[in-house]
């Protein structure tokens, strides 16, 4: 399990909360969902604001050198916070399962800055369950490898069967994240 820092985890009881609050209201006009969909968005970026990096990295990116290379929220914030909103009033969780899966939901891999706004613009027109089979990063013809420092903190705990499939060809992979075992919602499945 990660660990949150103590300000982390205030944060994150203060996610939760919003999370809680726009689910139980059961108003749907937009400005209201809006506003609080921002927010959770928000609280999302503000607990791991570079999110928990995978140490992947793109060969694009691998070719430059920082800071021309930029830490890419896999998966959308904005379409995060419309996931756990949508699960959360489907059958509530737990503060204690976000704690425990919301770093699967801030999972970040090193791009070069065009590629992070190419994935931005593709990551806005799919779903969770797409971002989570990374077809953003198949849509924009990517090739992950790992990242050869050992002074960037990795979190390859975090790397899935779908982020696997695209490392680059005769490069050692790394232990992969079986989506099958662990809980992330009807992600996936």
């Amino acid at each position: 399990m990660i660990k949150y820092t103590t300000k982390q985890y205030h944060m994150l009881e203060a996610l939760y909360d919003m999370i809680d609050t726009v689910s139980l209201k059961n108003k749907t006009y937009s400005d209201y969902v809006y506003l609080w969909k921002r927010q959770i968005s928000n609280g999302i970026f503000d607990i791991k604001a570079n999110g928990y990096p995978t140490g992947l990295i793109t060969k694009n990116a691998l070719k430059t050198n920082n800071p021309y290379y930029v830490k890419d929220h896999v998966y959308s914030r904005n379409t995060v916070a419309d996931h756990l909103i949508d699960e959360y009033k489907r059958s509530p969780f737990t503060l204690e399962w976000l704690r425990d899966n919301f770093p699967k939901f801030a999972t970040s891999i090193f791009v070069t800055q065009s590629e992070n706004m190419m994935l931005g613009r593709l990551a806005s027109e799919m779903s969770l369950n797409q971002l989570m089979r990374m077809e953003h990063y198949k849509a924009a013809g990517i090739e992950l490898v790992n990242v050869p420092s050992n002074r960037v903190k990795k979190f390859p705990q975090l790397i899935t069967e779908h982020m696997d499939q695209l490392m680059a060809p005769n490069l050692n992979k790394v232990t992969i994240l079986d989506l099958n075992k662990v809980t992330i919602l009807d992600c996936c499945k």
